[in-house]
């Protein structure tokens, strides 16, 4: 976190270790006695943890201080590729498109590791992974809509002149752009960037508990009408 971008988040945020056979029985052991018990990480000791992962226990500690460690790992790699896959969202340039693939590599990312989400969202919520995951939303949606004019990653088309026309919704994204930089937002950025975040955190949640009530190209729809909306906005 830094003054510039109170919201700043990289890998180097989210440390984990480089996965190993060893390191990923045992994430996989917690992560099964979890949604087997419905219990938190918790409440179990390092020695069932052992026991499911059929290594010993001077294994486990040559790799994790304690079981809490383990999910943090967890969380963490999670987290990273999170950033990774959603990091065309700050390509305002782009509009509304760069919001939606970012969206679908993430909804790639989560059925990839369904499981693994499933486990942390819905079987035993985990309030610091999701806490981490809105982080890394309110990152890349800060740089999207407030990057200084020294954020080279996110400002595109920071040579237009800001003194054009701002127009509407309709508008093209280099109007909105111009309206936008024309002075600071007048909205509490923190309350737009929490509920955005747990906009798009809730959707993929209800996804993942009613896969048969959402479709993919909804999900698009309603991100591109989102993102229209809150340029529009700024």
């Amino acid at each position: 976190m830094s003054a510039i971008h109170p919201y700043a988040a990289t890998p180097d945020d989210y440390p984990a270790p480089e996965p190993t056979p060893a390191r990923e029985s045992i994430e996989s052991a917690l992560l099964a006695y979890m949604r087997d018990t419905g219990k938190p990480a918790a409440a179990v000791s390092v020695t069932e943890i052992c026991r499911r992962a059929f290594v010993a226990r001077s294994t486990f500690y040559a790799n994790y201080r304690n079981v809490d460690e383990v999910l943090e790992t967890i969380e963490n790699r999670l987290v990273r590729a999170i950033l990774d896959r959603s990091a065309s969202m700050v390509d305002l340039k782009a509009g509304p498109e760069s919001a939606v693939a970012s969206c679908a590599n993430v909804f790639a990312l989560i059925r990839e590791r369904e499981p693994v989400f499933r486990t942390l969202l819905l079987d035993v919520p985990d309030p610091r992974f999701v806490g981490k995951w809105k982080k890394a939303i309110s990152h890349h949606f800060w740089r999207r809509l407030f990057a200084p004019a020294d954020d080279a990653a996110a400002v595109v088309g920071a040579s237009r002149d800001a003194g054009d026309d701002a127009g509407g919704i309709g508008d093209s994204a280099d109007a909105r752009f111009a309206r936008r930089r024309r002075g600071p937002a007048t909205l509490n950025r923190a309350l737009m960037l929490e509920m955005i975040a747990s906009a798009v955190v809730g959707a993929f949640t209800f996804w993942l508990a009613h896969p048969d009530q959402v479709e993919p190209a909804e999900i698009d729809d309603l991100v591109a009408r989102l993102i229209v909306d809150i340029d529009d906005i700024w």
